[in-house]
């Protein structure tokens, strides 16, 4: 359970998201991860998981918008909050499926339409055919792949690029010449466009 929603909770949007854009704007970024994991993952479990387990158990709710309402005896609060997950989750899984397409269209070099509905295809199924316990299946083993993958790509890239701090050192040089080249091209766009004719249009 815990694997399924470490790799539910920290997914596209922190891996691929979080490690591009902070390519661009600078590895200071990636402390965002580090709370997302620190507070959403380690802190909930620790502080929160084994009292609300508890609570959710006592109270026979299998799902929130279930547990809320029988914790607090509000249908309303029921309703409400499964609307909420009804219209959100459609959403942020669409980006999650996204950022999948486009990252095995960059790995594979496969279309990103045919990659996206792959995808899209192969998570439907397991969740219709294996339910909850499919989906809890699937992420446990996406979370161990995830997890080991992601120490062998940090000692890999670093024990390639010979260590730790030459590698930062040039990341943070190349970062700071990228900003300028954006900078001066911006700058050069908007003098570009002082410049063009303006062709004004005489009304009658």
């Amino acid at each position: 359970m815990a694997l399924s929603y470490g790799a539910t909770f920290i997914s596209t949007a922190a891996i691929v998201g979080f490690g591009g854009t902070a390519g661009v704007y600078g590895m200071g970024l990636l402390w965002l991860t580090v709370l997302n994991i620190l507070v959403g993952i380690f802190i909930a479990f620790v502080f929160f998981g084994k009292r609300t387990r508890k609570m959710g158990h006592n109270l026979n709710a299998l799902t929130f918008p279930e547990f809320i309402s029988k914790r607090f005896n509000s249908r309303f609060l029921q309703y409400f909050s499964g609307l909420v997950i009804f219209l959100v989750m459609p959403l942020y899984a669409g980006v999650v499926l996204i950022g999948m397409a486009r990252f095995v269209e960059t790995i594979l070099g496969l279309n990103y339409n045919i990659a996206l509905i792959v995808m899209a295809a192969i998570v439907a199924m397991y969740v219709v055919f294996g339910g909850i316990r499919g989906v809890m299946y699937t992420d446990a083993l996406q979370g161990t792949i995830m997890f080991f993958g992601m120490a062998f790509l940090l000692v890999a890239t670093y024990w390639l690029l010979g260590g730790v701090v030459q590698p930062m050192n040039c990341f943070q040089e190349w970062l700071q010449w990228y900003q300028l080249q954006h900078q001066a091209q911006e700058l050069q766009d908007g003098l570009l466009c002082q410049h063009l004719p303006v062709h004004s249009v005489d009304s009658d």
